[in-house]
This record gives structure tokens, C-alpha cells and sequence, in this order.
């Protein structure tokens, strides 16, 4: 089974597929939201990175119709993302 992903990255659209090979392969199939933007969105993080260009902190995450997005470390700990807890 293929499965399509986009990425959006400071703005620019990328798009990918590929073939999930095992049920414990990524994206796991029971996505549960880590953090919910202030603007009411459901997004998992997914974990920090490294920009390439400059080599600042940014955060990967994902929403539930399998969009991963970056964003500044910085930016995501501002404020606009609140942990959610059970």
C-alpha cells in the first residue's frame, strides 16, 4: 500500500510516498496529537532537529492527515503549542 505524505517546510511544498512495510512501521497507524496550537489544531511532535543551513533547533511534527510540518524550536516553545495531557 503506497501512502503519500506532503511536507511543508518554511514554506515550501514537498511530497513523498512510500510503501509501509511492516504495522510497526512510521507513520504508526494509531496517531494520537501531542500538542494543540493556539489556533485549535492537533499536531504531534515528532522529535528536534538540526536546520541544515545554519544548524538551528527546529521541531518536526505531524497532523492527523499525515502533513509534517518544521518549525523553530524557538517558535514552538513560544507559547503557540500547549502540551496535552490525558
Amino acid at each position: 500500500m503506497k501512502n503519500k505524505y506532503r511536507f511543508v517546510i518554511f514554506g515550501y511544498v514537498f511530497e513523498m510516498s512510500y510503501r509501509k512495510q511492516s504495522e510497526n512501521a512510521w507513520p504508526s497507524t494509531d496517531w494520537q496529537a501531542t500538542h494543540r496550537h493556539r489556533k485549535g489544531g492537533e499536531y504531534r511532535r515528532l522529535c528536534n532537529a538540526l536546520l541544515e543551513g545554519d544548524e538551528s533547533n527546529v521541531v518536526v511534527y505531524d497532523d492527523s492527515v499525515g502533513n509534517i510540518w518544521v518549525r523553530s524550536k524557538a517558535e514552538f516553545d513560544d507559547g503557540r503549542f500547549t502540551l496535552m495531557t490525558d
